[in-house]
């Protein structure tokens, strides 16, 4: 392919990137109350705004684990990274760049990262793995991961696939009780399943903000918005090259088999990337360190927790 054409190949996919992440934070956006608030406090201050990465969780499955977000992702031009394990949530996790993201002489261009888990369940009761074996037996969702694979799906249905909820029959209040009390991550993806479980901003390329610590003051005292603390405010140090805070997510009324309840969705994480050894602080995707920390993200988790 000769690099005219490979230049195009890669503008377009950039603009599927954008029509993508553009639709899913439109409809985030619209149900999480924190993230309108403090996207338009920043647009006030005539910040940047600039996404780090989104998050995704899955439970296993042929046609519902993580493979299928993979796949989805893939069709638009991103490449899977490094993978990651927690031993304490029993999860797994992987994050995903678009192609050429190191080549970018701007962050600002680049498309957000994404993040995507699923549980491993062999640990948990038999009664957790026959819910979550009912539900990826009996979901039906409009594409597979060969589908991803072998057809040209539009950018609006990529981004409702991603959104789309749960594809299984929708479970009762004590089956959500007893995933629950094993797993809070089981709990929220048996009833949020397809949608971004956070948006995350980046802070290291804001001009307001010099540190982490500067927009916890900012955000606590003037915005007034509650941070999670677990494992601390600031998960993560300059030393393993990320600084994380999150807000504690909001309830959405859910509807299940047997009535509704109000239960965390989401909420906003800010991630403050550190240069890499021998890099300059100066704006370049590549600068800066890129993947996860499994300490920090453990504890960025536990935003949705229903207790």
């Amino acid at each position: 392919m000769s690099s005219k054409n490979e230049k195009l190949q890669s503008n377009a996919l950039h603009s599927k990137q954008q029509k993508v992440i553009s639709r899913l934070w439109k409809q985030y956006r619209g149900k999480v109350a924190d993230a309108q608030t403090i996207q338009q406090t920043i647009s006030d201050m005539k910040d940047n705004w600039i996404e780090d990465h989104i998050a995704f969780r899955s439970i296993p499955g042929e046609k519902t684990g993580a493979h299928v977000l993979q796949a989805a992702f893939e069709s638009i031009g991103y490449e899977r990274m490094d993978d990651y394990f927690f031993e304490e949530k029993q999860l797994k996790a992987f994050w995903m760049a678009p192609i050429g993201a190191d080549e970018a002489e701007e962050s600002d261009v680049v498309s957000p990262k994404v993040f995507i888990s699923e549980i491993i369940t062999e640990k948990f009761s038999s009664e957790f793995q026959n819910i979550l074996d009912r539900c990826q037996k009996d979901a039906e969702p409009k594409y597979s991961a060969d589908d991803f694979k072998t057809k040209d799906i539009e950018a609006h249905e990529i981004a409702d696939f991603l959104n789309g909820g749960i594809c299984w029959p929708k479970i009762s209040k004590n089956e959500h009780a007893l995933l629950v009390k094993e797993s809070e991550y089981a709990g929220w993806t048996s009833v949020f399943g397809n949608q971004p479980n956070h948006f995350t901003l980046s802070v290291h390329l804001m001009s307001e903000f010099d540190s982490i610590q500067e927009l916890v003051t900012f955000i606590q005292d003037k915005m007034q918005i509650p941070l999670n603390e677990s494992g601390g405010i600031v998960k993560g140090t300059m030393e393993v090259g990320l600084e994380q805070i999150s807000t504690i997510a909001k309830s959405l009324p859910v509807q299940l088999s047997d009535g509704e309840l109000n239960l965390p969705y989401a909420f906003i994480e800010f991630a403050f990337r550190w240069p890499l050894k021998n890099c300059e602080d100066n704006g370049v995707w590549s600068s800066y360190y890129q993947g996860f920390v499994v300490a920090n993200a453990d504890k960025i988790f536990e935003s949705t927790n229903t207790k």
